[in-house]
């Protein structure tokens, strides 16, 4: 009975280390794409006040 006992508590230990691994993994997975999606979003920003700061430089070459 107490090697039962023992068997069933390492399996219990190893379930529970295999969960935190897994669930770390996936936290690192979503931090990483977080990371990407901000860097595209900053890029986007960057780009947009370019453009609108040639539109400007373009009208006042107009007037």
């Amino acid at each position: 009975m107490a090697t039962d006992a023992h068997s069933i508590l390492k399996v219990l230990i190893i379930a529970t280390l295999i969960y935190y691994l897994i669930k770390s993994l996936l936290y690192i997975a979503l931090w990483q794409a977080t990371l990407k999606i901000e860097e595209k979003a900053l890029k986007a920003q960057q780009k947009r006040r370019e453009r609108t700061a040639l539109r400007r430089q373009q009208y006042q070459i107009k007037k």
